[in-house]
């Protein structure tokens, strides 16, 4: 299997083959790893040096990314980081502060899924909309979101 089918059978717990089989291609561009996951009802808000700087709220730990590395000459590869881990293929690695400087980003996405959440005092408040500006979500939206929805479950590293 390849790492974008293991990455999005790990987000959204459809068989990897299913996903190979849909993709129909051994690299897994963006468009289809963005595409896939609205389909299951994710939000998905790619990550730019713009949206980044001028969001009122920062990504952290708790925060569910999709990214995309340059793994070695000429080859990409598809990871899932969440609390310090990177998630890539059926492994899980402890994320240290040069991960992303010697396999660096080529792209990377904040991934939310309606029945996911943040622990949050706000818990009791009805489910809000994430609100759009222009045509992308903001991250303070994203985060709207995660407060608003249900409990995430917990997540094992591979125990």
């Amino acid at each position: 299997m390849g790492c974008g089918a293991t990455a999005l059978a790990l987000l959204t717990g459809t068989p990897p083959a299913t996903i190979a089989a849909r993709n129909r291609n051994v690299h897994y561009p963006d468009k289809f790893m963005v595409r896939f996951l609205r389909q299951k009802q994710f939000v998905v808000l790619e990550l730019t040096f713009c949206n980044l700087t001028l969001a009122q709220s920062e990504l952290s730990s708790e925060n569910v990314l999709l990214v995309s590395q340059l793994f070695a000459k000429n080859l990409a590869t598809w990871g899932v980081i969440f609390q310090g881990m990177f998630y890539h293929g059926f492994r899980s690695y402890t994320l240290d502060s040069l991960s992303l400087l010697s396999k660096p980003l080529l792209s990377a996405y904040a991934v939310v899924h309606p029945r996911w959440r943040l622990p949050s005092p706000a818990s009791d408040k009805p489910a809000s909309k994430p609100v759009m500006k222009g045509k992308a979500f903001t991250l303070a939206a994203l985060a709207g979101v995660m407060r608003s929805a249900p409990a995430r479950p917990e997540t094992t590293n591979g125990k």
